[in-house]
């Protein structure tokens, strides 16, 4: 009698301890399933430097991107790129309501919906391109969501607006973190992408030094100089066109026997007025 007794006390324990294992076993299981949520793109890895390519002093086009792994729940996706800078949060691509059979994205492709960025507020891919040199961190974060995002039709989509409508529908995220350092000289010249209020574009003068020869550019430069005006007027040509440049206005007689108001503006060349 003892011994059965000790026997079913035994069979008891074992049976408490492989119910223990097995719990314990299908935790880790469900924790290694969460691990294998991963980010990775084919132009850079985690934690090496983003090629110029894909910033304001490349073509500024996005990096193509590719995940694998994410939940079997996982109905929609959504991405973040951010910088984290010593001023605030900075957000360069914001995407939303991506489906589920995606599981990359190519270079400068765009997917699902499209919400803003903090360099110039458009609702588009925004290249990193810092005022200052030295090297700066970018992360890319995709969230597999239970359900697509929904905003209000008036809603402005930016980061936080996001963070908060995939809070409570996010099932597992994967991340990925870059650098990438800008020269002293392309900070300097590189113009910044978002334009300085009343700034006036400078204007073009390379015709001022085209250099090509031609039959046809000595002919003009020679009917220039039979007028008369060779001393304030030059020509310079290009492949295609040839650039009659003065510093001065014509200083006979002009308008004449133009009567029409469309015809009031002017343009001068040999010495002739001409309605433009």
């Amino acid at each position: 009698m003892m011994k059965n007794t000790h026997a079913i006390l035994l069979s008891a324990l074992c049976c408490v301890t492989l119910s223990a294992c097995n719990e314990q076993n299908s935790q880790s299981l469900e924790q290694s399933n969460l691990n294998d949520f991963t980010l990775t793109s084919s132009k850079v890895s985690d934690g090496g430097n983003l090629p110029i390519t894909y910033t304001c002093d490349g073509q500024s086009i996005s990096p193509p991107l590719n995940w694998s792994g994410a939940p079997k729940a996982t109905k929609y996706y959504a991405l973040i790129m951010d910088h984290k800078a010593p001023e605030g949060m900075h957000w360069y691509w914001t995407m939303y309501n991506i489906s589920a059979d995606k599981t990359q994205i190519k270079a400068g492709e765009t997917l699902g919906e499209v919400g803003s960025n903090s360099v110039n507020d458009l609702n588009q891919y925004a290249p990193p391109c810092s005022k200052g040199p030295g090297e700066k961190s970018y992360t890319y974060t995709v969230y597999a969501l239970s359900a697509p995002v929904t905003f209000n039709s008036d809603t402005k989509v930016d980061r936080s607006a996001l963070l908060a409508a995939v809070k409570n529908i996010t099932l597992d995220t994967a991340s990925m973190t870059v650098k990438y350092s800008r020269s002293a000289s392309s900070a300097e010249h590189k113009p910044d992408s978002k334009p300085k209020p009343n700034e006036q574009p400078k204007p073009d003068k390379s015709y001022l030094t085209a250099n090509v020869k031609s039959p046809r550019c000595d002919a003009i430069t020679q009917s220039v100089s039979n007028t008369g005006f060779d001393k304030s007027v030059s020509v310079t040509c290009d492949e295609q066109y040839a650039y009659i440049a003065s510093s001065t206005y014509p200083v006979h007689e002009v308008m004449t026997g133009i009567t029409g108001t469309n015809e009031q503006i002017l343009t001068w060349f040999n010495g002739f007025d001409y309605p433009s």
